[in-house]
């Protein structure tokens, strides 16, 4: 008997969240891909893990009612794990923000943005969806122990797809 496949698990930087709201949506960042993995995450074909910063980012201030309730009812999927930030998470943050300035050549990246890669790995996320340079630029470097950080594209797309959406 074949042991099924689990599904994938996409990391997500508060970026694409406030893309996928309406909000600060980048030219490069492709909406149809975006909203092929928002379905597989609500059709439970994907899981979903971010950081509990994203509360501090999704601000209620900026949106409407209809936006942050189409946000807080996507948060409370079953598929949707939402990490507290703790002194593993906030460590692994800054291990990664080091190893960043030790690369050649010398790369600085934002805590946030840290702390949503150091959430990724340390939940396992086969990839951190986001429409950050910074962030893009280390896919798969020692720095984020070899996380693969792309565009959002869904499990059908991966791989099809360059890490810049293209």
């Amino acid at each position: 008997m074949t042991k099924a496949k689990s599904p994938p698990s996409y990391g997500w930087d508060a970026n694409i969240f406030l893309a996928w709201l309406g909000a600060r949506v980048r030219p490069e960042l492709n909406m149809s891909l975006l909203e092929a993995v928002v379905l597989e995450i609500t059709n439970g074909d994907a899981n979903l893990v971010t950081s509990s910063m994203v509360y501090l980012e999704v601000l209620r201030a900026k949106h409407t009612k209809k936006q942050m309730k189409k946000f807080e009812l996507f948060m409370l999927r079953s598929n949707v794990t939402i990490l507290d930030m703790h002194r593993g998470v906030v460590k692994k943050a800054e291990t990664i923000r080091s190893k960043c300035l030790k690369m050649v050549p010398k790369r600085s990246l934002k805590s946030p943005d840290a702390i949503y890669a150091a959430t990724a790995i340390m939940l396992k996320a086969d990839v951190l969806h986001t429409s950050d340079d910074d962030l893009l630029e280390l896919s798969k470097t020692d720095a984020v122990n070899k996380l693969v950080i792309t565009y959002p594209m869904p499990k059908s797309g991966q791989g099809v797809m360059t890490e810049t959406g293209e």
